[in-house]
């Protein structure tokens, strides 16, 4: 038994997968580092909130460094073709309907996920501050 997050994982995978033809991997691996970027930056941002810390201080080759230390853990963690291209056949002979209304929660959560650390920092500064 799967869980729903993985099932959503899945549906994910499956929605940005067939956009179209060309270049379907790099297209999943582009969008899956977009949403956990922006979720990382979102959780930084919290942090340095919450324990009072600055995060700006970085170099341009620190910063640098980091973000492919991420992109390479990315690839590690996610980059499964042969294991996405199994499972979607769970997906190809669902109704048009569900179809339709998983690829809206899947656009639905990358424009949440790219506006979150926005939506984090108005929130805070708004009430909290």
């Amino acid at each position: 038994m799967t869980s729903k997050l993985h099932n959503f994982y899945k549906r994910f995978v499956y929605t940005i997968y067939h956009i179209n033809k060309n270049d379907q991997e790099i297209k999943v691996m582009t969008f899956l580092c977009m949403v956990h970027g922006s979720h990382v930056l979102s959780l930084v941002y919290v942090l340095s909130k919450i324990f009072s810390f600055r995060c700006t201080g970085l170099s341009k080759s620190e910063f640098t460094f980091i973000g492919i230390i991420f992109l390479i853990l990315q690839y590690i963690i996610f980059y499964r073709p042969n294991e996405w291209k199994k499972f979607f056949k769970e997906f190809e002979n669902e109704s048009k309907s569900k179809r339709e209304n998983g690829s809206f929660l899947v656009w639905f959560y990358i424009v949440v996920s790219m506006f979150l650390p926005i939506i984090i920092t108005v929130i805070y500064h708004e009430f909290i501050k």
